[in-house]
């Protein structure tokens, strides 16, 4: 897979020493994967560093959705908070962390599980919100776009793209299995190193 990067600068330090991140600009700049089932399956987690610009505004992390009824998936950071939408069997799954846990001009680590347990969304090594669907994520057929909503795309595409996100992404890693509260805070003590 080679991913499709615009306008995206990979020229600061990221979190993990030796690396660098990714900046997007809030406007235009977002980074396509093409479709695969490696960004799907009935347990899995997805762990993203983030450093937003402008915590007041709707900037995307992360999406895999299409403007057709599809299932999907988008991780927003929006008025200060997080706000996770999977789209599975039909229905609309929402996870909100609480107003106020998104600031501006710091790394913040989240992660997102889904599996027999359910959907958990952790950010900072906290739980801040959990859902009972167990679906999973399906493999849609979707590519992933980090730093753009594309869920006004046609179908396949990453094209229509809205809601740019304004600062910086890192380490954004996709494992086949949900985590337990202790391999949460294991992640987040290895990081930021900035």
């Amino acid at each position: 897979m080679t991913p499709i990067k615009n306008g995206v600068a990979l020229n600061s330090a990221g979190v993990e020493a030796g690396d660098s991140t990714a900046n997007f600009d809030g406007s235009n700049d977002f980074i396509e994967i093409p479709p695969s089932a490696d960004f799907s399956g009935a347990n899995g987690t997805i762990h993203i560093w983030f450093n937003t610009d402008n915590e007041s505004s709707m900037g995307t992390l992360l999406s895999m959705e299409s403007g057709s009824d599809d299932d999907g998936l988008n991780i927003h950071v929006k008025d200060n908070f997080i706000e996770l939408n999977l789209k599975g069997g039909g229905d609309d799954h929402f996870l909100i962390s609480n107003s106020g846990t998104v600031n501006a001009g710091q790394w913040q680590h989240l992660a997102f599980s889904w599996g027999a347990a359910g959907m958990q969304l952790y950010l900072d090594g906290s739980l801040v919100a959990s859902d009972g669907y167990t679906g999973g994520l399906s493999d849609i057929g979707e590519p992933l776009t980090i730093g753009a909503n594309q869920k006004s795309s046609d179908n396949g595409q990453a094209n229509n793209l809205e809601d740019y996100f304004d600062g910086q992404i890192d380490e954004v890693t996709f494992f086949d299995q949900a985590p337990d509260q202790t391999e949460v805070e294991s992640l987040l003590s290895q990081g930021p190193i900035v």
